[in-house]
């Protein structure tokens, strides 16, 4: 009786194995992970600019030199990068037709959606983490005992919203996989991506008061702000979602999204 469950489990694990090595030989996970690379880069460029400008001025206009958290500069183009990834995790596959012969290997569809979105959040988890505290840190390092804003605390009190900011990043990718498979286009996908990660964020602050703050508070790219507590949060949302409310959110995007995924994936002739 012992090779049942054996044998019950080995489809998923082979599900597994096939996604991983399908997502590590597509050139997007390089494509993804050299833009990553690019970004930190880009943001530390930025940090060192701000440090020479900082260093340029009169002792006594050093206090008015701003710099937004790096970290949070660094995490939309990130979400972006990620997202495409989650997004190619099926719609790659049904562009070239291969999804007929993924469906035929493993009957069960919705074995291959939660291959696909374990496989896409690790390596989304690893590559929003990474990110995120490197920039970070490195950002920290070169701004040395200069305050330019974003470092005039201790490091420690940053923490809280770079595990928000990572999350977040997860996230992302696992609402994309969900819109991917839905959708079924990498165009449409991305585009309504976007959407969702800056343009409709934007436009709340056409709404009537309260309500600029009160949707606000709701869209996707603004929660981890609410989980991490950020003061930016406290000024623009009021407290209006507890970290908690605003991680339960986070929680309702992904289950929304993926469970719409399962549905129509299951439902769908490919």
């Amino acid at each position: 009786m012992t090779p049942v469950p054996e044998q019950a489990h080995r489809p998923v694990r082979d599900t597994l194995v096939s996604e991983w090595l399908k997502t590590g030989s597509t050139r997007a996970i390089w494509f993804v992970a050299g833009g990553a690379v690019l970004i930190v880069l880009a943001v530390t460029a930025l940090t060192v600019s701000v440090v020479a400008v900082w260093e340029g001025l009169p002792q006594e206009r050093r206090s008015d030199v701003f710099l937004t958290p790096p970290a949070q500069i660094a995490l939309l183009p990130l979400q972006l990068c990620v997202g495409v990834l989650g997004v190619l995790a099926f719609t790659s596959e049904y562009g070239t037709g291969m999804i007929r012969s993924t469906f035929a290997a493993v009957p069960r569809r919705g074995t291959v959606l939660a291959a696909k979105t374990l496989v896409t959040g690790s390596v989304a988890l690893v590559i929003g983490y990474v990110g995120i505290l490197v920039t970070f840190g490195v950002s920290w390092w070169i701004a040395g005992d200069r305050s330019l804003g974003f470092n005039t605390g201790p490091p420690a009190d940053q923490l809280p919203m770079l595990l928000a900011s990572g999350l977040s990043v997860v996230v992302v990718a696992l609402v994309s996989v969900g819109l991917g498979a839905v959708l079924r286009s990498t165009t449409a996908a991305v585009v309504l991506l976007v959407l969702l990660l800056y343009v409709l964020p934007m436009s709340t602050g056409y709404l009537p008061a309260p309500w600029d703050d009160r949707v606000a508070s709701v869209m996707l790219a603004n929660l981890h702000y609410q989980v991490g507590m950020d003061d930016f949060a406290m000024v623009y949302f009021d407290g209006l979602l507890s970290p908690p409310a605003a991680l339960a959110l986070m929680a309702t995007y992904v289950a929304v999204t993926l469970g719409a995924a399962a549905v129509v994936v299951g439902r769908r002739d490919t």
